[in-house]
């Protein structure tokens, strides 16, 4: 464990095995060029499903009885509060579809993943490393891991931080995100899901047909979302069409109501450039 190298943890599949690795075998970390983390730090929008927090409390628990120091770290304001909350402020927008006179769809550009994911861990790193906001830190002073798998190698980009080193494990031991969920399942006894926010609009068709049935109090919540973005230029954004967090431009109510067909929407045309869904 090397107390400069941080290990920023995502709460779904790949991360989560990743963590267990580093309990159950660590071995396999033995022939890599950088070091082990001794902190893992997950960011909580406000908005994760209720199985991933849950898993994210018992992976937590394994890795501090291991000698792992553990942190969930938070925006000033989670993205709910700052949507569906009294102020609704929106300052920082998801990637939320968009319709014009036309019909056509287009989409906002993304930035929840740097302010409810990337910024609070980064402040974070600078707290236990010792420095304040802005403070200069010598370049390359610590490693960040995270859980991209091999066949996301595409994901991997270097950090816009000059004093971190993004450090990508998996990808270097060549696990897919298919191994990392049967090495978790064999570790956990149950099948880890997706991290990301009950209303992400990158979600397939498939998950939001499996959010409403097996979900139907938390697909409500998300319709209740995607109505009140639907009109961003109350929020003071200046977007003039209105918004939506399913990519077909259509109410999500109406979206994945009876009759719609799963492979409409199935693929996305955006992907997310991040730490979520990890």
């Amino acid at each position: 464990m090397d107390q400069n190298t941080f290990f920023s943890f995502g709460g779904g599949v790949q991360s989560s095995a990743l963590a267990l690795m580093l309990v159950r075998n660590p071995e396999v970390f033995e022939n890599l060029e950088y070091p082990t983390p001794m902190h893992i730090i997950f960011a909580d929008t406000g908005a994760e499903t209720e199985h991933v927090l849950k898993n994210v409390d018992n992976i937590f628990g394994i890795l501090e009885e291991a000698g792992y120091k553990t942190y969930v770290v938070k925006a000033k304001d989670s993205i709910l509060d700052e949507v569906l909350g009294s102020s609704g402020r929106g300052i920082s927008t998801p990637p939320y579809y968009t319709k014009d006179s036309n019909g056509k769809v287009g989409i906002l550009r993304r930035q929840c993943t740097r302010v409810y994911k990337i910024d609070p861990i980064i402040a974070k790193q600078r707290e236990i490393l010792g420095y304040k906001y802005k403070q200069r830190i010598p370049s390359g002073k610590a490693n960040l891991w995270l859980g991209i798998s091999v066949e996301e190698a595409r994901r991997m980009k270097a950090s816009a931080n000059c004093w971190i080193t993004n450090r990508y494990p998996l990808v270097d031991l060549r696990l897919d995100r298919s191994a990392c969920g049967v090495y978790a399942y064999k570790a956990l006894g149950y099948s880890v899901r997706k991290s990301s926010c009950f209303f992400c609009p990158f979600k397939h068709q498939e998950e939001w047909v499996s959010l409403k049935r097996n979900d139907p109090n938390l697909f409500d919540k998300a319709v209740e979302f995607d109505e009140k973005i639907r009109n961003l230029s109350t929020f003071g954004k200046g977007v003039k069409n209105p918004c939506y967090i399913h990519r077909s431009g259509l109410p999500l109510k109406d979206a994945v109501g009876v009759g719609i067909q799963l492979s409409l929407f199935n693929q996305p045309e955006e992907e997310c450039s991040g730490t979520c869904f990890l």
